[in-house]
Parts: structure tokens; sequence; C-alpha cells
């Protein structure tokens, strides 16, 4: 996905200006990382860490990788990361086109997948998901770069055929699309999209400033790590990993539905 700091319009909006102050911050030893030093952000996120062992678990409705690839399925979420409106300790839904959904009698979210609320339940689940994945690797918390805990998921936009991670607004931002005047699909919609810019303010979180670079190298580093958060997070998915051998009989040299990412939009 092409995100808005890594476009010419991008760094038009975020301007020098803002680069050379927070550089000027970091110098100065007034900014470590993000808005507040290191220190502080760590000790907040100390007692938000993961548990390793889910006491409970709920179920949501969400593509498993790509709407170009299958039908919606059931998937688990630890309880304590499903409060009520789609939020948690790291993550909060926001749209200002659609009422937030709902949680039923036992704390699940199912919605069919042409209403906006399941845009809302997918991008939430993965966000979510990938978030954690990368932190059961680190065996820590990992803060976004900004001082609040949560970070906004804003699943209607626009109506661009885009997604992306703004640092400054705190935000990752979903867009709905059309193709021939007739509604198309959401960027919400793929698991693909959603990981990859999850994994952009992940990696934020960990490097500054990486995504105001004006160096190409920072900018593929950011990109191949988003990808890489995809792929991670659909190989943790044991259908996925089935279907992904049986359509490659066992050879992962093959081109298969994990090693291509975000399919249903390179087909719009």
């Amino acid at each position: 996905m092409t995100d808005e700091h890594n476009n010419d319009e991008g760094m038009a909006h975020h301007g020098i200006h803002y680069l050379r102050e927070k550089i000027r911050k970091m110098q100065s030893g007034q900014l470590i990382r993000g808005a507040f030093p290191r220190k502080a952000q760590n000790t907040e996120l100390v007692e938000q860490a993961p548990s390793t062992m889910a006491t409970s678990m709920v179920n949501l409705l969400v593509y498993p990788q790509d709407p170009l690839l299958g039908e919606p399925e059931t998937r688990p979420l630890a309880a304590e990361d499903v409060q009520a409106e789609l939020t948690n300790a790291r993550v909060k839904v926001i749209d200002k086109e659609y009422p937030i959904a709902q949680q039923d009698d036992k704390g699940s979210y199912f919605y069919w997948a042409d209403t906006p609320q399941f845009d809302q339940v997918n991008a939430f689940y993965y966000v979510t998901f990938t978030l954690r994945m990368f932190e059961r690797y680190a065996q820590r918390a990992l803060a976004w770069s900004f001082l609040e805990p949560r970070i906004l998921v804003n699943v209607h936009v626009g109506d661009n055929a885009n997604a992306f991670y703004n640092e400054q607004e705190k935000m990752l931002g979903f867009h709905s699309y059309m193709v021939d005047g007739k509604p198309k699909g959401s960027t919400a919609h793929s698991a693909d999209i959603v990981s990859h810019e999850t994994g952009h303010a992940v990696l934020d979180g960990m490097r500054d400033l990486w995504n105001e670079s004006f160096g190409l190298g920072c900018r593929a580093l950011h990109e191949s790590f988003g990808d890489m958060a995809a792929v991670l997070v659909a190989l943790h998915d044991d259908s996925l990993v089935q279907r992904m051998l049986k359509w490659t009989n066992n050879d992962l040299r093959v081109s298969n539905i994990i090693s291509e990412v975000a399919e249903h939009l390179a087909a719009s």
C-alpha cells in the first residue's frame, strides 16, 4: 500500500519545518521517541503487556486473509482485547459515517460482510492481532510512537483505493472505494492491508523518524516490514497454511495465497 507518509503529498502535508523541529528536539534531549521520553512510555505500558495465556476468548467474523479468496470465517480473540464498541487497551475504532459495531450477548461480533460494521470488526481484529503478534515475538509491550496508549482506527476515512498510517493523527485510516461508479469494497476488508499498515505503526514505535526519512532505504524497509507483517499474520492462521500447502502441492516456491498481498485490491 502507498502510505501518506511515503508519498510527495504526505511530505508536503507534514512539511520540512515539522521534521526539522522534531530532529532539533531529539538533538537537545527533549524528545527521545515520538512526543515524550522513552522511559515514561515504557513505564506506562508495563502494566498493559498482554498475558501469555488467555483465560477466555470471544469470536469475531472476519475475512481470514482477503475477500477475493473466500467467505468470512470466525476467528477468536482474547476477551481482554475485545471490549465494548471495538476498543481495548491499545486500539480504538472510530467512525464518523456509521455507528460502531456492538457485541452480542456473548461478547462476540458477528456482522455480514456487506455492512459497515463488518469493516470495523475486520480492521479492529487484525490491528489487534498484528500488534499482539509482534509483542509475543518481542516478549514485551510495544509502544506506539506517541503518548496515547491507543491507536485510532478510522475505517471509513475516504473513498480512495488506499490505506495509510498517520503518526500525527495517531491513526490508521482505511478507505472504501468504487469501480465504474459502483461500490467495490473496502481496504479494511483485507487482513493483508490492515496488517501491513499496522506494521508501519509498530515499526514507527520502535524506530521513530524512519517514516519521515527522505532516504529510499528507510522507506523501503518500512514497506518491507509492512509486507512481512501481513505474511506473518497469515502464517499464524492454520486454515490458511493448510490451503497454501494444498494450493502449492507443498512447494512453497510457487506463488500462493500468502505470498501474494491484497489480491482483491490489485484485481479491482
